[in-house]
């Protein structure tokens, strides 16, 4: 929206903006914020009515450029967090750090110049960002394809033009199980397709490890916060380490901590804190904000999870998404994991609601299956089945969609909305 870019663009405080034709329409709106904007560089000549500003097309721009050699210190990138409630934070990225996390990544997926990358997530988001670094470094190539809308379409196009990877989030396989047949991604030549940004229920990844064998599918995990990724599961370790998010990348210290900071043993349940040369330098113009979670050099991911005997992370959810009702702490991703174990579930979202009596109720939302018949009472009946009453949701909403970011991950302060009018 106008409004979030304004803010954007006059956080980090933009000088110089390049844009599409298509991009035009929005800007003209933005403008009206007055935002301090040198030049807006477009593909052809154009003219955008604001003081201060100098339009130009890149046809214009013609000459000798300036070579800049800078200190890998300095930042390289400032990345929005997707900002589901509240402001975006600037993520500050070093060029140091950007091309740590870039080879560790290289290394791990042993990618070469003959790898080719099917590119649908958007680069302003880290992790389609990274798979533009990764593919650069070692001399690959990308095949960039904005038309998944139409899956099928896409599909095709990874055999046409002889990709070997493929990479989405948890909602891009889940469009690609409902939409298309997912078989037509294991054709020869297809190496490998990486999933990341958010947990991906283990009954999803079963289905889609089904349907692509023998191509690899490797689970990681990540944060904007660390420049993409923090870990991995090679697809050969699923079966034994099912539900797990994988170890470290190379480069990357993790451990599990208390309230307190202090490190917990095996199968307990704390926050996870990694190091490494990847993390951010802080939150642009934010140094309260930067202090708190970054100390002695680990970065406090506000995420929960526990490491089996063998250093395997498993992932419980995010701490301030851990749901207080009547006195119990509950992880969403338990309730969640039920949801989808029933046969007319395609998608699932656990979130708590407020509640003056018991501080939050559990609020589930859920898509059905095409032509799949299951109403609210059942859903709560398959859920008393499986869990104690206390973790059973309250509140069970069916609904045409998941509303989601533009990185495609789950707005749950849109939902709220939905339950807030259903009560």
């Amino acid at each position: 929206q106008p409004e979030r870019i304004a803010v954007i663009l006059n956080d980090c405080e933009v000088k110089r903006l390049i844009i599409s034709l298509a991009q035009l329409p929005l800007l003209k709106k933005v403008i009206v914020f007055e935002n301090p904007l040198g030049w807006v560089i477009g593909p052809s000549e154009f003219t955008l009515p604001a003081r201060g500003t100098t339009s130009i097309g890149v046809d214009g721009l013609r000459g000798n450029f300036e070579e800049v050699r800078v200190n890998p210190a300095t930042p390289a990138v400032i990345n929005y967090t997707s900002g589901s409630s509240g402001e975006p934070k600037g993520v500050v990225m070093s060029h140091r750090a950007i091309l740590a996390n870039t080879r560790s990544i290289v290394s791990y997926l042993d990618l070469t110049e003959h790898d080719r990358m099917m590119q649908v997530l958007p680069f302003s988001y880290c992790y389609g960002a990274s798979l533009l670094h990764t593919h650069f470094m070692v001399g690959g190539s990308m095949v960039i394809d904005n038309r998944f809308m139409y899956p099928s379409s896409v599909l095709s196009n990874m055999q046409k033009t002889g990709c070997t990877g493929f990479a989405g989030v948890p909602s891009t396989y889940h469009t690609l199980l409902t939409k298309c047949d997912l078989r037509q991604m294991a054709y020869p030549g297809n190496r490998y397709a990486t999933q990341a940004g958010g947990r991906m229920p283990p009954e999803l990844v079963d289905q889609v490890r089904s349907a692509i064998t023998p191509v690899q599918f490797i689970i990681m995990y990540g944060q904007t916060e660390a420049s993409a990724r923090l870990t991995y599961l090679p697809s050969d370790k699923w079966i034994d380490k099912r539900g797990s998010a994988g170890t470290p990348i190379p480069g990357v210290s993790l451990r599990i901590v208390d309230d307190r900071g202090g490190d917990v043993p095996p199968g307990t349940v704390g926050e996870v804190r990694v190091a490494g040369e990847n993390l951010m330098a802080g939150y642009w113009g934010q140094p309260e904000d930067t202090t708190q979670v970054l100390t002695d050099g680990w970065l406090h991911t506000g995420d929960l999870g526990w490491l089996d005997s063998e250093g395997f992370l498993y992932l419980e959810g995010r701490i301030k998404g851990i749901i207080k009702s009547s006195g119990y702490r509950i992880s969403p991703r338990e309730i969640e994991d039920v949801l989808y174990r029933h046969p007319a579930a395609l998608e699932v979202l656990v979130l708590g609601i407020p509640d003056s009596q018991a501080g939050e109720l559990i609020g589930a939302a859920v898509v059905l299956k095409e032509g799949a018949a299951a109403g609210e009472k059942d859903l709560v009946n398959h859920c008393k089945a499986a869990l104690p009453p206390y973790k059973v949701p309250r509140k069970i909403r069916i609904v045409p969609e998941i509303p989601k970011s533009s990185a495609g991950k789950p707005q749950k302060e849109h939902l709220l909305k939905l339950f807030g009018e259903a009560a």
